[in-house]
């Protein structure tokens, strides 16, 4: 596995967003609240140092350029606040003299707009990882970098490797679960599936906490 460092402006990464795929299978589901992002967004305009983004460089079928390891939920955040999804926070303090609570990316003044596309992005960039069956560089690469962030116990098992991941996987993509009354986030189906691939290895009732679920 070889990695190099660059620097990338931030209109080059929005205009890069078709050929960036943020959530690859072992990702977690986009999970950040608004405050959250608000949080980035001054801290970019602010011109602090936010961490470090970690790519994977493919080249798929689909057009996808590079995989997310590492820094989704920030970069899903810069994409949405350069096309004004969502707006700074009401109760935040002037940038340079600039008031910008409330204010949408397009209501920045020209030197705070200046200031946000010249803002540099720290990325280390993966290529030649090995992706197999038996070893997967970037699925160990993703839970060692996350070892510092809160996963539930299902999206630590989704970013494993081996044949019972892949099993629950196909489980949770049935057909049954578009008619549950909820939602997948955080990998809920797939926590399901390997409950009810548990229940059935034992034969008939059996302890189906995290601690099991991760022996399986």
């Amino acid at each position: 596995m070889q990695m190099k460092k660059m620097t990338w402006a931030l209109p080059t990464v929005c205009t890069m967003e078709p050929k960036i795929d943020p959530t690859p299978d072992y990702q977690r589901p986009p999970a950040w609240t608004q405050k959250q992002k608000q949080l980035l967004m001054d801290t970019i305009l602010r011109g602090y140092d936010i961490p470090k983004f970690y790519w994977r460089n493919v080249r798929r079928s689909d057009g996808v350029l590079y995989e997310v390891i590492d820094g989704q939920q920030r970069l899903r955040t810069i994409w949405e606040f350069r096309k004004g999804e969502f707006p700074l926070a009401k109760d935040i303090d002037p940038i340079d003299g600039h008031k910008v609570a409330g204010l949408r990316f397009a209501e920045l003044s020209p030197e705070l707009m200046m200031a946000f596309d010249t803002y540099q992005l720290d990325v280390v960039v993966i290529t030649d990882a090995v992706v197999n069956d038996d070893e997967d560089e970037v699925r160990d690469m993703f839970l060692r970098l996350q070892n510092g962030t809160t996963l539930k116990a299902q999206e630590k098992r989704n970013a494993m490797t081996g044949a019972m991941r892949n099993f629950v996987k196909a489980i949770a993509e049935h057909p049954f679960f578009e008619n549950c009354r909820f939602t997948n986030q955080r990998f809920t189906f797939d926590h399901i599936a390997a409950q009810v691939a548990l229940i059935e290895i034992a034969a008939g009732p059996t302890n189906v906490k995290d601690a099991d679920l991760n022996r399986m």
